[in-house]
This record gives C-alpha cells, sequence and structure tokens, in this order.
C-alpha cells in the first residue's frame, strides 16, 4: 500500500504492481487517474460512429455498472 505522507490518504493498495509497471517512476507518486480523465480521455462509440466524449457527456447524468459472473 502507498499512502499519502501529507493527508494519510490512501494512493493505491497495489504499490508492489505500481513500481513494477514503473521502474523508471515516471509516473510517480503512481495516484489513480480521476474519473473525469477517464471518461474524457478519447472516443466513444454510438452505435458504428465515434463521438467526442465531453460533447456527448457534458451535462448528461452518468451511471456506471460494474458486473462479473464466474461460473464454478
Amino acid at each position: 500500500m502507498l499512502v499519502d505522507a501529507d493527508s494519510g490518504c490512501l494512493i493505491t493498495n497495489g504499490g508492489r504492481q505500481a513500481v513494477l509497471g514503473d521502474p523508471e517512476g515516471k509516473t510517480f507518486p503512481w495516484y489513480p487517474e480521476s474519473l473525469s480523465s477517464v471518461l474524457y480521455s478519447g472516443p466513444l462509440l454510438r452505435g458504428t460512429d465515434e463521438v467526442d466524449s465531453k460533447e456527448a457527456l457534458q451535462n448528461k447524468v452518468k451511471g456506471i455498472y460494474f458486473s462479473a459472473h464466474w461460473v464454478c
């Protein structure tokens, strides 16, 4: 785990993976990306057309649904 020295807030619970994935420390201290930067990072698909993510999502209600299903 990596914890912010000033606030005591969790930076990442995957500290080992962060170090291994960035051995030169270019993105140190490995804070996760914000939701808005992820949502607005590139084009979205609307049907088969690409649309600008900021234009498509601006002033809209957003919902994110995560699901996983494993069969044992």
